[in-house]
């Protein structure tokens, strides 16, 4: 049986009330995050950045699809060097093997796993941990409770299976703090609490189960980017309840402030001081998958976007206030280097089209001159963010980020020839010589569902027209879609083009577009091939304005 920790057992024997005072009283033992640094001395390979394949195979001993409930596995890995992520599927072959090559930028905790979506089955999950260039071998086999267990034969995983097989549970710890009811001096008295809880939790597991410096470190960063990410979203929380969207009468959503002082609370710097016990410049907070939503939250926070300005420096500035740093760690340059990815391709955009500025001849050469110093554009951008990235790793990134994008100089290329493909050739077939914007959603998608229900007068005028057609791809349990979906597409997309696929095709086709998030918008041409990114239709808010733009770039 699993060690049940102090606080664990005291919550069960005297409840809520007294638990603050007991955790207080065992945190007091606890050592501090130094303490624990010290005593488990390790240094970081050389190569720990390093882009390459990893090899994940292995067999699930007495495997039955029909009694396990599924034939495939997915995993997600969150890549913050990217600007795309996708799905992975691994398919089990009928007598339980499996192998998968993913692509990794840097040293990741990773799992394939199947959630429960009918009564006869279990969550069932994988954990790896992978270095690139690893060849990782897993055999799984089932306990006495029907649960699954991982032996690790080969490769990284081997090397830390104390770390993946110990239940640390600190997601579940930090949702004490994210799920906190109170004002930010509560959120704040909770966090210290957990803080001290997940010290000593990784303290009590490492000692019982014998942890190595490398997964005592391992643990450590992992921990820092949960404690980060619960605490951002809090802030969030506190967003969404001091300012909701609403939906305005024409079907756009806005938010609208309800509660002035609630949100002032979020400008205010001193509350964010628990971030500051966060390492934001270690390395091994990339391990943990949800680094990628860490590093959302900072670059994003309300009090940064709130600020952000065209000057790099400024916004470099507003990050480290939040962190707590003087120089421009690893995280604030993660952050520039996501706003630098973000914002590539408006640049280039907008370099493309200084011809046009400077043959228009109804303005002055002066206005034309002024209007294309103002652009944002590449030539001007990239540069001052590449100075920026003093982190060899990023500025390698980087620069790999800007030569993959220039290289692409065709505007459109042949579809992946990869699995889930034959589903969207059976839909280009239909609607030959027309340009189709495909959607990606699903019932449980709340910008999905907001995002359609606010564009059906504009798909009303769209069907209209003969040059382009919205195509529907909608992912459900089963192809022939659940009672809620039916209502809903009988309501807000009769008569459009809707296919319903089931999970595993829908997550294909994920993996085929390498998307993670919906919705999401991809462009087909009239001869069937896919759009590049920066001119594929993104949406509905400027749907006219960017299938134009690509009709006159396409000509």
């Amino acid at each position: 049986m699993k060690k049940l920790f102090l606080s664990t057992i005291l919550f069960t024997l005297v409840g809520a009330s007294g638990l603050a005072k007991d955790i207080k009283e065992a945190d007091s033992k606890a050592p501090t995050l130094q303490q624990l640094y010290a005593a488990n001395p390790f240094t970081l390979p050389a190569d720990w950045f390093n882009s390459g394949i990893v090899t994940v195979r292995g067999r699930i001993e007495d495997y039955d699809a029909e009694r396990l409930g599924f034939s495939s596995l997915e995993s997600y890995a969150y890549d913050v060097t990217k600007n795309n992520n996708g799905t992975m599927l691994i398919d089990i072959n009928p007598d339980g093997t499996f192998e998968k090559e993913i692509q990794l930028s840097y040293p990741m905790k990773l799992y394939f796993y199947h959630s429960a979506s009918s009564a006869n089955e279990n969550f069932f999950k994988i954990p790896f941990f992978a270095r690139p260039g690893d060849t990782i071998d897993i055999t799984v086999h089932f306990n006495q409770q029907g649960m699954p267990e991982c032996t690790y034969n080969s490769g990284s995983s081997r090397e830390v299976e104390r770390w993946l097989k110990a239940d640390l549970q600190l997601t579940k710890l930090g949702r004490r703090i994210s799920e906190c009811e109170g004002d930010f001096n509560k959120a704040n008295q909770v966090a210290e609490q957990v803080w001290q809880e997940m010290i000593a939790r990784i303290d009590s597991t490492s000692r019982s189960m014998h942890y190595t410096p490398m997964e005592m470190h391992l643990a450590l960063g992992e921990m820092q980017s949960v404690f980060a990410l619960s605490f951002m979203d809090y802030t969030g929380i506190i967003e969404s309840k001091a300012a909701p969207f609403v939906q305005r009468e024409d079907g756009s959503w806005t938010r609208i402030v309800e509660d002035s002082a609630a949100m002032a609370t979020l400008y205010d710097i001193n509350n964010y001081k628990m971030l500051h016990r966060v390492d934001f410049d270690n390395p091994l907070l990339l391990v943990d998958n949800d680094y990628y939503f860490t590093l959302n939250r900072i670059h994003k926070a309300k009090i940064v976007r709130d600020a952000q300005s065209e000057s790099l420096e400024s916004n470099y500035a507003l990050w480290r206030k939040l962190m707590g740093c003087q120089q421009n760690n690893l995280t604030a340059q993660l952050c520039a280097l996501t706003e630098m990815e973000n914002s590539f391709n408006f640049w280039r955009q907008c370099e493309e089209d200084i011809p046009v500025v400077m043959a228009d001849t109804t303005m002055t050469k002066e206005a034309r001159d002024s209007l294309v110093a103002e652009l944002g554009m590449v030539s001007k951008y990239y540069p001052v963010y590449l100075a920026s990235f003093t982190h060899p790793y990023i500025h390698q990134k980087a620069e790999q980020f800007y030569q993959e994008k220039m290289a692409q100089s065709a505007l459109s290329s042949p579809l992946p020839e990869k699995p889930g493909i034959d589903i969207v050739r059976k839909i280009i077939a239909k609607y030959p010589g027309k340009y189709l914007v495909l959607d990606f959603w699903q019932m449980g998608c709340g910008g999905c569902i907001v995002g359609i229900q606010g564009s059906k007068q504009l798909r009303a005028e769209l069907a209209k027209r003969d040059d382009v057609k919205l195509i529907f791809i909608a992912g459900e349990r089963t192809a022939e879609g659940s009672e809620n979906y039916h209502k809903f597409v009988d309501e807000w997309l009769s008569g459009e083009e809707v296919v319903c696929v089931n999970y595993t095709d829908f997550r294909r086709l994920m993996e085929l577009f390498q998307f993670s998030a919906i919705p999401h918008h991809e462009t087909i041409t009239p001869d069937g091939r896919r759009v590049r990114d920066d001119y594929s239709i993104s949406g509905f808010d400027h749907f006219e304005l960017q299938l134009q733009n690509l009709k006159r770039k396409m000509n």
